[in-house]
């Protein structure tokens, strides 16, 4: 038997994550892109009803380990470095920045449920979804929001409550991971509810009906003193943020990578068009205009990139984050989200005079450039605590039967 060397062993690692990501190319190239554009021309409602193409794409990612890029093998995992995992999420989310925030957000109930519990949460919840025998399984969280949730000891379990702002992937999840706080007797700890969204007390909301991140399938969830086992909710240890704190870090994380693919696929979009106008012969004194707002956006977009690739490889999953991996994720959530938009609006400003009445920019080989769905999604992009009231009315559907 020929033992593998440390260097092998990086070769290795290095041809898989190329494998990846030329995979992840494809795939964004053959079915995130065209299936973004599919359901941004559909109504809010429709594009998440039972019949919604979005629920295949989900169960194809799913199966073809999108969802599971950096969980270990043992689990049913890929276990790609976090080097390769980010490569693989941006490639994906410039095709389409809120399918790939569906993408990250699915499996974040299943992979808490199993990093901090051996019990049933990790046998009958985590371990189905990671090892694929449960394909129709799709999370959700609501994390990052100010804690709107409480929850009560009672008879050995607990009773929660409370409300969310617009949570990603709410209008079609199966199930949620949702920060609160939990109190028993005199102690009030940080913790993290895993929730299968059947529940008797459940309501949601009516999908977001907005212009920009309509492939997010944004919903409000509101609570009613729902029934949850003991162990379905993640106690963090006494004055640490625990859990809460690490899907928090990876929440902010999340919406990074969908601001940077926003900004990577308009500034790579108006490179193009550039491009090809220079060809069909764009006087010189409007080529050097534009190549001096194209530098401007180039580095705009790698610097949010930086930001957000280093805070994805430096912050973990693992219990213990603190402020200071908050902090780093929330400047590059918020960053992102402000270069996303520059140059978006940058594109725009290139693309002005080739596009149609629609927004729509054709290329030479008669493939389209939508800089305008593009500055929707940027537009409509957030930072989670600046979300909106809380307490507006819903328009409650309810979960249980």
């Amino acid at each position: 038997m020929i033992a593998c060397t440390p260097a092998g062993a990086s070769l290795e690692r290095k041809a898989e994550a190329r494998v990846w990501l030329a995979r992840a190319r494809e795939f964004a190239d053959e079915v995130v892109r065209p299936l973004g554009r599919v359901l941004d021309r559909m109504e809010a409602q429709s594009a998440v009803a039972a019949d919604s193409p979005v629920r295949d794409f989900l169960v194809q990612a799913h199966r073809e380990g999108y969802t599971r890029l950096s969980d270990s093998r043992q689990k049913g995992g890929i276990g790609l470095p976090a080097a390769a995992e980010y490569l693989v999420l941006e490639e994906l989310a410039a095709a389409d920045a809120g399918l790939a925030v569906l993408l990250c957000s699915s499996p974040i109930p299943f992979r808490w449920a199993g990093a901090a519990s051996l019990g049933p949460p990790a046998r009958e919840v985590s371990l189905p979804y990671f090892r694929g025998e449960r394909l129709d399984w799709i999370g959700c969280a609501a994390v990052t929001e100010r804690t709107r949730f409480r929850a009560l000891a009672d008879s050995g379990g607990w009773l929660l409550s409370g409300r969310t702002g617009w949570v990603p992937g709410a209008a079609i999840a199966t199930h949620a991971a949702i920060a609160c706080t939990a109190q028993a007797g005199g102690s009030v700890r940080c913790a993290l509810a895993i929730v299968p969204l059947e529940r008797w007390g459940v309501t949601r909301s009516s999908a977001l009906d907005e212009l920009g991140l309509r492939t997010e399938a944004r919903a409000r969830l509101v609570l009613d003193r729902v029934r949850l086992a003991g162990d379905e909710l993640l106690v963090a240890p006494s004055a640490s943020l625990g859990i809460v704190a690490a899907a928090t870090v990876l929440d902010h994380l999340v919406h990074a990578i969908a601001a940077v693919g926003i900004g990577r696929a308009a500034y790579e979009g108006a490179v193009r068009v550039v491009r090809e106008r220079v060809h069909t012969g764009t006087p010189p004194a409007d080529n050097e205009r534009a190549t001096r707002l194209l530098f401007r956006l180039f580095t705009l977009h790698e610097a949010a990139r930086a930001l957000t690739r280093s805070a994805f490889m430096h912050t973990g999953r693992e219990a213990g984050c603190d402020n200071a991996a908050i902090q780093q994720a929330s400047a590059a959530h918020s960053f992102s989200i402000e270069v996303a938009r520059n140059v978006v609006d940058g594109a725009m400003e290139l693309c002005a005079r080739s596009a149609d009445a629609r927004g729509v920019v054709e290329y030479l080989d008669g493939s389209t450039f939508q800089p305008e769905k593009l500055l929707r999604d940027a537009q409509s992009c957030k930072f989670a605590p600046a979300e909106s009231d809380s307490h507006a009315p819903l328009d409650a559907v309810a979960v249980y039967p």
